[in-house]
């Protein structure tokens, strides 16, 4: 396909051109259907992305460098410059090359000469300011350019914002290559080649034109790398046509047949999935009977469920080839027209021709007219800056996106919840009232128009930056602390004029919630604004763009009295738009955008098919496991609560998660942590009394007030098959302590860490997402499993779940996903050679010894088809699936081959990227504390029961954002006494003063963080006191202690060593002193505390010695030396050290990158070592080394 003049919109394009089709539609976008199967903008819609094509008049830049013709001719020497038709034209640069080539230079093909503009997106006053600019009450930025004001007659006789009229849509202002201004931010791709790229396209039933996508390429100049550079070489852009399907479907696309195994069916539509680069196929024929078509709800645009039982001839996929109907007889040829959504009982559907584009999320449906319409989104669909897109609420917004607006003599907040949905506001009481209000904003206003004034809790400030009156109105905004109302009805709530002009407020406004007495959420920028004046770090650039383009740092100044200072005009960020420009963050008030756009994305992105989500519930019919089956055979399901299960079995050949999973991984997942309903997922806000988001995810978007849901991550306007990623990889925006270098993991080739310094985040992403999975967390209890065996292999059943926290539903990432990713893991590996024929199961292998049910395996060769997007050409992978059964030397697999294979390699939990092999226990040794990185500890220390009791909280500390997650609480009292234990607990001082408590919290994840707070305590009258000392004997493993008794006695003394045996007890001893000795059985840090009690019954307490912990353990002996290879000794890295004393492993270790290897301190004794490493053969054991003291250099030398 040529794309010149053209936007050609989605993923799939059809190749050679062909006649015109009947009738002219336009999208929601403004779009015309055009001949090859995409999109030609209209005249009055957006600006071509090719800089080459003839194009309208207002396409050519209208920022002038230059206003008039004098500052035209002024800005180089005489001839360069001249002023024609209100552009400053260019008169050296005079061909499309050398004018596109120059910087800030148009050429405008349609008058042949190059103009002179400004590219950049000079849309308001901050980026005038950006610009060093000075912008003009009127709408204009001055400097030597000027901006146009919306009635600029250059742009139509209706100015630049002409309506909505057919073809002025969403491109028109949403396109970065837009060359004329507008308020908004271009906010997609310039040439919009995929989107959300999971389109249905019909294939051409008479000219049999094949289809293609990305990667494209330009034939006659292949060395262009872009659309642009290819078109002004004369080439044109292609795409690659599809050579099959993503499962290895071949197309014949001069028949429009598919072959599916060894039958051959009629090719009618392709849709693509968003991340493959190949597409997916409906199809039909004489032996296939049924088809369904579904999927259209989700991969089509503008779907609706419709009445009846005949097919809307005007529509798709009727128009495709009519006469087809919905049967449920099994007639030969006939295909399934219902949408097989859950208690849906229509049997027709219906979509439009063309694919997903803005319309899928952001507006509406397009019908067959010629006439682009503009009536109400489907259910779970958007209108056009609504909830979804902004982070504002003032108005109040329904959770059922339809209900935008309220007819007359209802309000929104009814219409929204008669009808389901959940009215969210930004007031702190929903809902209030509806009141009638007058204009006036002053009490003395309100009295003299004869309304009742009504002080809110607080003032507010019209720009809601300034949070003070003086400040507000300083800076030239309103300052208003109330409202004036009247008491008329909603029906008699209008006219008036000036300060008595009426106006209705209902519920979800800010009169509405203030007149109540309730608080309202103010929107506002974190930055004040911006200057137009700042500081380069090169000399010679007086504003930020000329700065920045020359890659200096430009040091913003974003307060009004540092600009003022230095002599620079002010633009406030008083909207979202400007407060991104002037480098800020904004913080919204539509507390449940996130909430909201997880919803709509979950409307599709999600593992039910049926339309309604699996719950933990159960049906009347007990046959009906799900939600979704038991609806759609009329039974009634009664909900449990607790979550979204997930569903795992065999599917597409193997155990995985079914169907269409992510959204359903994202809800369940440690981060997500979702306990609620379907209904309840966009208004499950957390941190309320009934909140149902339970972790970081959304509270961490939604303390910022700025909630994204699904698109916080995904960036839903790019594929990643145009070369980059649809999805930002920003983990450390959130898990800042994160550090990678300190990562207790192999660096290097083959690891994570490869590529560590180009994409760092690719390091989190291959572990915590392997194979693209939404569910973060990994869990390192090797007793989890994420796909519960055998029921798994059997049948769809609900994923395995493990607590997080009071969430007791969350599906996590397990061993074998993550570290077996490289290392295996499960139970034991095991090699082979095997054969299997295409369609089956059964592989007969050389040899079943070590094959185990249950385990993975992995059979080279013989998995399913896919796409080099590099060689263009259709490769198989590995089969990856589970064993079922082993009978002798055939062994049973989940999943079926997709390709014959003779002899083909067979691993038994497969390893990778040169990693050797690990089993999942001894995976879960090195996962836990593998990050290294530390716990927020915090706590309190207040008075306890007496004056020398302390008591203590550590409620407020975050292992991973929650206290229940720590591990364990050490409390050091700071008196040598015995350490406390606990989130909550309290400690008795024996004497007066004050002392430091210090908090060690340790999280077996995230490794250990500390926090000190002082405690004074006072003494208690007629308490005893306590005199003593102990001597540590290190080289015995004991401790020998002192007590002094007084000449007055005591009824009883007890020593306690501190490591939980029994205490030393004296009673009633002999003035003197009293000795005391014990033996440790092993080293640690011992606390030895004695007790006294008094002939007057009180108490006295002190710590009268410590043992060290370090000081055991420096005189324990080591065994170290290197690994090395046999030829020459050259280190070996990752080798599996194991250390055992009387045939029982004690201890494993792994050699570092030079092969060195230590046992760490170990009691003496008489141990052996055993080694193991893939590739290597090493002796059936190293020693017996005897040691105490240590021994060094043992190398540990492999034989082969």
């Amino acid at each position: 396909m040529r794309v010149s003049a053209a936007l050609a919109v989605g993923a799939a394009l059809l190749v050679v051109a062909g006649s015109a089709l009947a009738g002219t539609k336009y999208l929601a976008d403004g779009a015309v259907q055009n001949s090859r199967g995409g999109w030609d903008l209209p005249k009055q819609g957006s600006c071509p992305a090719d800089l080459t094509a003839a194009t309208r008049a207002d396409c050519v830049a209208r920022r002038f460098v230059a206003a008039n013709t004098a500052a035209c001719t002024a800005l180089g020497p005489s001839g360069q410059y001249s002023w024609s038709t209100g552009v400053c034209n260019d008169l050296v640069n005079t061909t499309q090359a050398t004018c596109n080539a120059a910087v800030d230079r148009y050429w405008n093909a349609a008058a042949g000469v190059c103009a002179v503009v400004m590219k950049g997106d000079d849309r308001n006053d901050v980026v005038c300011a950006q610009h060093g600019g000075t912008w003009v009450t009127s709408g204009s930025c001055v400097s030597n350019w000027v901006m146009p004001a919306r009635d600029d007659p250059a742009y139509g006789p209706e100015g630049l914002w002409s309506g909505n009229g057919a073809g002025d849509q969403c491109l028109r202002c949403h396109n970065n290559v837009t060359l004329y201004n507008g308020p908004r931010v271009r906010d997609t791709e310039d040439v919009i080649y995929m989107g959300h790229k999971n389109m249905a396209r019909p294939v051409d039933k008479t000219g049999f034109k094949p289809w293609g996508g990305p990667p494209f390429s330009c034939t006659g100049h292949p060395s262009a790398e872009s659309q642009e550079e290819c078109v002004a070489a004369g080439g044109t852009w292609d795409p690659t046509i599809y050579p099959a399907t993503d499962t290895g479907q071949a197309i014949d696309w001069s028949t429009n047949k598919i072959t599916v195994g060894t039958n051959t069916y009629d090719l009618k539509w392709i849709y693509g999935d968003w991340l493959a680069a190949l597409p997916r196929a409906i199809y039909t024929g004489a032996t296939l009977n049924n088809m369904s078509y579904s999927c259209g709800r989700c991969h089509t645009t503008g779907w609706t469920s419709d009445a009846g039982t005949t097919a809307k001839a005007n529509k798709h996929p009727e128009k495709d080839f009519p006469g087809i109907t919905w049967t449920g007889s099994g007639t030969t040829g006939q295909v399934k027209l219902g949408g097989g959504v859950a208690g849906d009982a229509n049997v027709m559907s219906s979509w439009d021709e063309w694919g997903i584009t803005c319309s899928r999320c952001h507006y509406s449906a397009v019908d067959d007219t010629s006439v682009a319409p503009s009536f109400s989104a489907p259910a779970g669909m958007s209108m056009h800056h609504n909830t979804l897109t902004s982070p504002n609420n003032n108005n109040g917004v329904c959770t059922d996106v339809r209900w935008s607006s309220a007819p007359s003599g209802s309000t929104l907040y009814d219409l929204c919840t008669s009808n389901g949905g959940t009215f969210l506001t930004a007031c702190s009481v929903n809902p209030t009232p509806g009141v009638c209000t007058m204009a006036a904003n002053t009490e003395a206003k309100c009295t003299a128009v004869s309304g009742t004034w009504v002080a809110a809790a607080s003032g507010w400030c019209s720009n809601a930056f300034y949070t003070d009156e003086v400040a507000c109105k300083g800076n030239g905004y309103n300052w208003v602390s109330g409202w004036c109302k009247t008491a008329d009805a909603q029906s008699a709530c209008s006219g008036g004029s000036g300060d008595a002009a009426k106006t209705w407020r209902a519920n979800g406004s800010q009169a509405s919630c203030q007149v109540a007495g309730a608080s309202w959420l103010f929107p506002k920028c974190s930055v004040e604004g911006l200057c137009n004046k700042g500081v380069c770090s090169k000399g010679g650039f007086g504003n930020q763009v000329d700065c920045e383009s020359a890659g200096g740092l430009w040091t913003r100044v974003n307060t009004k009295s540092v600009c003022d200072a230095i002599g620079g005009q002010f633009a406030y960020a008083t909207d979202v738009v400007r407060c991104d420009d002037a480098g800020g963050r904004w913080f919204g008030n539509n507390l449940n955008r996130g909430q909201m756009i997880t919803r709509v994305c979950m409307d599709c992105h999600r593992q039910e098919t049926s339309g309604l989500p699996n719950t933990n519930g159960a049906c009347s019919d007990p046959a009906k496991t799900t939600q979704g089956a038991c609806v759609a055979a009329g039974g009634t399901w009664t909900d449990a609560g607790g979550g979204l299960p997930l569903t795992v079995g065999p599917y597409h050949g193997t155990v995985t998660f079914v169907s269409h999973p992510h959204g359903n991984q994202f809800l369940n997942s440690p981060h997500a942590s979702f306990s609620g309903t379907w209904n309840e997922i966009d208004t499950g806000r957390w941190g309320t009394p009934n909140a149902k988001y339970a972790s970081g995810w959304m509270n961490m978007g939604e303390s910022l007030r700025t909630g994204n849901g699904c698109t916080g991550c995904h960036d839903v306007h790019t594929s990643i098959v145009a070369g980059t990623k649809p999805f930002v990889e920003t983990c450390n925006e959130c898990h800042h302590v994160k550090n990678l270098e300190n990562v207790l993991h192999p660096h290097g080739a083959g690891t994570p860490f490869e590529h560590v310094e180009e994409e760092p985040m690719e390091a989190c992403v291959s572990c915590h997402m392997p194979h693209g999975v939404h569910m973060f967390r990994i869990n390192t209890d090797p007793a989890y499993s994420t796909f519960p065996m055998p029921a798994a292999m059997a049948a769809q059943t609900a994923a395995a779940t493990a607590p997080d926290g009071a969430y007791t539903k969350a599906v996590w990432v397990d061993l074998d996903a993550a570290c077996g990713q490289c290392h295996g893991g499960g139970a034991s590996n095991a090699k082979t050679t095997g054969t299997m024929t295409a369609g089956s199961a059964d592989l007969t292998v050389a040899s079943a010894a070590g094959i185990t049910v249950g385990e993975k395996i992995r059979v080279a060769g013989a998995g399913a088809y896919y796409y080099d997007e590099v060689g263009q050409s259709g490769l198989y992978t590995d089969l990856d699936t589970y064993v079922k059964a082993v009978a002798g030397s055939v062994v049973t697999l989940v999943g079926t081959a997709t390709k014959s294979v003779t002899n083909a390699a067979v691993e038994q939990n497969a390893t990778s990227n040169g990693a050797s092999y690990v089993d999942k226990a001894t995976l879960a040794t090195f996962a836990k504390g593998i990050h290294n990185d530390h716990p927020n500890a915090k706590f309190t220390a207040v008075k306890g029961a007496n004056n020398l009791t302390v008591a203590v909280d550590a409620s407020a500390t975050k292992c991973r954002g929650n206290a229940d997650n720590c591990a364990s609480f050490d409390w050091n009292w700071g008196d040598n006494t015995e350490h406390g234990a606990g989130k909550t607990d309290s400690h008795a001082y024996a004497k007066p003063g004050t002392y430091t408590i210090t908090l060690t919290v340790e999280d077996e994840e995230t490794g250990t963080g500390t926090a000190t707070a002082t405690f004074t305590a006072t003494a208690i009258a007629g308490a005893p006191t306590v005199e003593g000392a102990c001597t540590p004997v290190y080289s015995a493993w004991g401790v020998a202690c002192t007590v002094n008794v007084p000449a007055g006695g005591y009824e009883l003394v007890t020593v306690d060593y501190g490591d939980g045996s029994p205490v030393g007890t004296v009673r009633s001893p002999a003035a003197g002193p009293l000795e005391f000795w014990h033996t440790y059985a092993e080293p640690g840090n011992y606390a030895i505390q004695a007790t006294v009690l008094s002939a007057n019954g009180l108490e006295g307490r002190s710590t009268i010695g410590t043992m060290a912990s370090g000081v055991f353990i420096s005189e324990m002996p080591s065994i170290s030396g290197r690994v090395v290879s046999a030829d020459g000794g050259r280190p070996v890295a990752s080798a599996q050290v194991s250390v055992s004393l009387d045939g029982v492993v004690v201890g494993r270790t792994m050699s570092r990158e030079d092969g060195t290897y230590t046992t760490g301190p170990i009691k003496p004794g008489a141990y052996t070592i055993t080694v193991s490493k893939d590739g290597y053969t090493f002796a059936g054991g190293y020693g017996p080394f005897t040691i105490g003291p240590s021994l060094t250099g043992q190398n540990l030398v492999a034989s082969h």
